[in-house]
């Protein structure tokens, strides 16, 4: 919001008692703007002399005015102030003197951040209806209610006696009896579809206005996401999300897909509905035709697989030997293995793919002293929605890293002795291949040659050996043994620091890549041109 209906100030001498209110308290959602803080009574009574504000919150205990003094000076200097008095003590006689002198809540420290936004929000909605001195926004009037239900969904609405206060005070067409929430999924529509946009509001003016059911209520809530809370009427829940959808059929959007969830007893228990429908939601993994999924969907057995049943040493072969097809059926198999029910949870199908790719990672990791990031993102699996999307993934994601293996290390084929560079006019390589040899003494990666030609590493890696038919770390090395041949035609070179300038921690590596390119050590190497 850019304007402000409410003003606060804050007193406390506490500074990390201010500090977390004006941090954690979502201020502007409320409508109010924070006028000041202070840690003495004397200059809270000042401010508010200036400010003039519609809401303090006041420490019962301050230097110089307490909380019960600066609430009576407040009332001498005729201001219409709401109080709300912070205590540590949880004495009867201290919130009896603050109720007297006007206080609309006695809430004890350590504060309940939940408890007193449903305090100021209460306030709030009682100063929006006017009165003496009291003007109403309508605006205003709609964002508290629009946060009030908010509250009650996630969970955040502490007290029954708050909740009938703000029922009876908005006037809304609920009641604290039994219901169940429903939530409409907008997230084909991420580009244009958000809360607070007045599509998303006019939509919900239309249900409201035109669903039949006598008691139900739908508001704008999370990104992409409608959320409806219908008291029980006899009708089947999946009747009225049907006509629901019936109702949008005529509406320019694509019809949401819809979860329903449980019935419960009083509408303080909502937020236990409003998870199980956003749990069914996540069936949609299943695409059912319908769109809709009721909580009746979601499994209840335990699962089988435990991450230490998964063999996946099968794969790594196929993943090393570049067997794509291997790499596929297993992939397809390991899906399968997973439905020990029709539909088992989507968060455990999730979770499982996500073990899978981490063993292959770790295992990758092990012997390539890389990660795979270069070559696929885990992050891209959350983005899918179908069970379709997911295997594909996971068969793209391997297949990828086996190209990238086979590029990079060559381990899906024969040696680079049996392999020579295959000389190709392509600016891209010549340029790779220039820094290569510019860099051939320093340690090189192969993000760092992939960046100097601006592709990403696993494309590069993968074109580097698509053009030149040889892997990258035996090209490299090729490089690498080069360079140390013309560095051993001089009889100074030490041999055990080349190695270490090569990259090399002992010389027995170096002398077997050595011997491996040009057929000798590099000491008899050295011993040759020696004399």
């Amino acid at each position: 919001m850019e304007d402000y209906q409410y003003t606060c100030v804050i007193c406390d001498d506490e500074r990390s008692v201010i500090q977390e209110l004006q941090q954690t308290v979502d201020w502007q959602q409320l409508g109010i703007r924070l006028a000041g803080s202070c840690d003495t009574g004397q200059a809270a009574l000042q401010l508010m002399v200036e400010e003039k504000p519609s809401l303090a919150i006041l420490d019962i205990r301050m230097p110089g005015l307490n909380g019960l003094e600066l609430m009576a000076a407040a009332r001498r200097s005729g201001l219409d102030t709401d109080f709300i008095i912070l205590s540590g003590y949880d004495d009867f006689s201290y919130a009896q003197e603050a109720m007297h002198y006007g206080a609309k809540a006695y809430l004890l420290k350590p504060l309940n951040t939940a408890e007193l936004s449903n305090e100021l929000l209460r306030i709030c909605a009682a100063r929006s209806q006017g009165g003496p001195g009291h003007s109403v926004n309508p605006q205003f009037q709609k964002q508290l209610v629009l946060q009030f239900l908010k509250s009650l969904i996630n969970g955040k609405m502490m007290e029954s006696s708050t909740l009938d206060s703000l029922l009876k005070t908005y006037h809304l067409p609920l009641a604290d009896a039994e219901c169940h929430v429903i939530v409409l999924s907008y997230d084909h529509l991420q580009s244009d579809f958000q809360p607070e946009t007045s599509r998303c509001q006019q939509l919900c003016q239309f249900l409201n206005q035109t669903c039949i059911q006598p008691r139900h209520l739908f508001f704008c809530n999370q990104p992409h996401q409608i959320a409806a809370i219908l008291n029980e009427s006899g009708e089947a829940s999946v009747q009225e999300a049907q006509r629901i959808q019936q109702l949008l059929k005529g509406q320019p959007e694509p019809l949401p897909l819809i979860g329903i969830g449980d019935n419960v007893p009083t509408l303080l228990q909502s937020a236990y509905s409003y998870s199980r429908a956003l749990t069914a939601l996540t069936y949609q993994l299943y695409e059912n035709p319908s769109g809709i999924y009721p909580y009746n969907l979601i499994c209840t057995q335990a699962p089988r697989l435990a991450l230490s049943d998964i063999d996946y040493l099968p794969l790594v072969q196929f993943i090393v030997k570049r067997d794509l097809s291997g790499i596929k059926t297993y992939c397809t198999d390991f899906i399968r293995s997973l439905f020990y029910v029709t539909m088992p949870p989507p968060n455990y199908v999730i979770s499982s793919v996500f073990a899978l790719y981490h063993l292959i990672e770790n295992e990758f990791a092990a012997y390539s002293h890389d990660t795979l990031n270069a070559v696929t993102s885990p992050e891209e699996l959350y983005q899918y929605r179908s069970l379709n999307q997911i295997q594909d993934w996971l068969i793209r994601s391997f297949s990828h890293l086996s190209e990238y293996i086979d590029a990079v290390y060559g381990y899906g084929s024969s040696n680079y002795a049996e392999e020579r560079p295959v000389q190709v006019r392509d600016k891209l390589i010549e340029c790779s291949q220039t820094f290569i040899r510019q860099h051939i003494s320093q340690p090189l990666k192969i993000e760092d040659i992939a960046r100097s030609v601006h592709l990403s590493a696993s494309y590069f890696a993968i074109y580097f050996k698509n053009k030149t038919g040889v892997n990258l770390r035996d090209y490299i090395m090729q490089e690498k043994m080069e360079y140390a041949r013309k560095r051993l035609i001089s009889p100074d070179t030490v041999i055990t620091e080349l190695s270490y300038q090569l990259g090399y921690r002992d010389y027995r590596s170096f002398s077997r890549a050595f011997k491996k390119i040009h057929g000798m050590t590099p000491s008899d190497f050295q011993a040759k041109y020696r004399h």
